[in-house]
């Protein structure tokens, strides 16, 4: 791990946002030197490579002004919990998208080493679960919202832990997402219990300005990661 991952993870997640042509036209001006683009239905994630040849599937985030709005709303709100099979209840909605997205990054991603998996908003919370399932080497999630209940995120920790892997969690003053989700039910629980939530991993805080959502954007993570790698400097620590 180190802090070069997240100057390319970053940009890699604003890459997610766009059409595959100009996903392409930026993950050049970025400097990554392979770019695919992996769609199934209203779930999208890009792979690119450095010339270091470091890899990232990198997952889109929520985004509120396309066509797609609905469908990433209804992933947002649709926070009651199921069981993970790992351990724990973890977001039902999240899951769902990272279970669409799951065969074919599998495919994209065969023979690769050391893939590191990421995302902005939700699709940082969706990168969780993936990492998991595909042995990631490494995670790097940005304003993501939480992903499960606390016994979901200890035994993402121990998995971290035994698998020598690593998250990056980074959290922009003044952003909200990452105190999400709220509310929600266990599925199935009786007596019906509500849903409890919980971060795998403390946040590494920073400065990229920004007021409420304005603090949540791509590019005001851009500036902050850039920030904290030049100096070092970082905001208010934040869930």
């Amino acid at each position: 791990m180190n802090r070069r991952h997240a100057w390319w993870a970053v940009r890699a997640a604003a890459v997610a946002y766009e059409t595959e042509a100009a996903g392409l036209a930026l993950a050049t001006a970025y400097g990554f030197v392979a770019y695919r683009y992996i769609e199934v239905g209203d779930s999208q994630a890009v792979i690119v490579e450095t010339p270091e040849g470091a890899v990232y599937a990198v997952i889109r985030g929520t985004q509120f002004r396309v066509r797609r709005s609905w469908s990433d709303i209804f992933t947002n709100g649709f926070c009651d919990q199921v069981p993970w099979i790992y351990g724990g209840h973890v977001a039902a909605g999240y899951l769902a998208h990272a279970e669409r997205l799951i065969e074919a990054l599998a495919r994209a991603l065969a023979g690769a080493r050391d893939v590191i998996i990421g995302g902005h908003s939700m699709g940082g919370a969706v990168a969780l679960p993936l990492a998991r399932r595909l042995d990631a080497a490494g995670v790097i999630t940005f304003g993501a919202p939480r992903f499960g209940d606390s016994a979901f995120a200890a035994e993402f920790r121990a998995w971290l832990g035994e698998s020598l892997a690593w998250h990056m969690r980074f959290v922009n003053r003044g952003d909200p997402a990452p105190a999400f989700p709220f509310g929600g039910v266990v599925a199935g629980s009786k007596p019906q219990r509500g849903a409890g939530w919980a971060h795998d991993c403390p946040a590494i805080p920073i400065r990229g300005g920004g007021v409420f959502l304005g603090a949540h954007d791509i590019e005001r993570y851009i500036r902050g990661v850039d920030r904290w790698m030049a100096t070092g400097e970082v905001g208010h620590y934040l869930l």
